[in-house]
């Protein structure tokens, strides 16, 4: 049951990698554009209005969060109700994540491979640590605390490694931009995490025993969702390479036939 709620709940925490029209997307596109062509000063200012959506955008998420705790909060109170807890720890853990997101993207962007990849590895381990701690010792309300723990000391890591925190900054036209960019690649993933998170949804809307049966069936996906994770930590690492490739070049179709061999290989 505290499987099914946990699963349930990190369905509406994929949601608002979307919240932003594809302004974030937008920006690490024309990141890695000017990386190939050496002009790098107009892509920094996209970056800092960027996170200003970001920020804006995970915030609003993260209130819509704490009004669906109280509408489901029920007779039993918002604290006891294990749903509407949930929701009050994903709308903290949302604006979290939303900024570390951020911070990652950028750097793989940058191609910075090796700290991301620290990132992931300490990642796990304080995951493992804390966030197993946590479920271990009080259930669902630790593995919570533990994850809050674990974004924060990930965080508290990149800026010790001298990752500089982004300015806040607004200029519409910019932003527009931006989102008419990344609009259409973040269709794609709007499309892609729907049709993924189907079969959840309808788990816990048509179900009477939600929880227990979305449990039971999430865990049965753990090694499914571990091939899948393949073929993410691959595209991690070429994707900022043709943006990279066609500031360079400028040709769609050097761009087509890197995208084409690389696709054959994960094939």
């Amino acid at each position: 049951v505290q499987m099914g709620i946990w699963q349930g709940l990190k369905v509406a925490l994929s949601y608002p990698n979307y919240a932003n029209l594809g302004e974030r997307k937008g920006a690490a596109r024309e990141l890695a554009v000017a990386t190939g062509r050496g002009a790098l000063d107009r892509a920094e200012r996209g970056l800092n209005l960027a996170f200003t959506v970001n920020t804006l955008t995970s915030l609003a998420y993260g209130a819509a969060l704490v009004g669906g705790a109280f509408w489901l909060r029920g007779d039993s109170g918002l604290l006891q109700n294990a749903w509407s807890l949930g929701l009050l720890a994903m709308a903290m853990l949302v604006v979290l994540q939303r900024h570390l997101t951020f911070h990652v993207t950028i750097l793989r962007c940058r191609q910075a491979f090796g700290l991301t990849s620290w990132v992931s590895i300490g990642e796990g381990v304080l995951t493992l640590l804390l966030a197993g701690f946590g479920a271990w010792r009080w259930g669902l309300p630790g593995l919570y605390a533990g994850t809050l723990l674990t974004m924060a000391g990930t965080l508290a890591f990149l800026h010790w490694q001298g990752v500089r925190p982004f300015r806040p900054d607004w200029e519409w036209a910019e932003i527009k931009r931006l989102v008419s960019i990344g609009g259409p690649i973040l269709l794609g993933g709007v499309a892609l995490a729907v049709f993924q998170s189907l079969d959840k949804l309808m788990l816990l809307s048509f179900s009477r025993e939600r929880a227990y049966e979305l449990g039971c069936y999430s865990t049965s996906l753990l090694i499914t969702a571990q091939i899948y994770g393949l073929a993410n930590m691959f595209a991690i690492v070429v994707s900022p390479r043709y943006a990279e490739l066609f500031g360079r070049t400028g040709s769609p179709g050097d761009v087509a036939r890197r995208a084409e061999r690389a696709s054959e290989l994960l094939a």
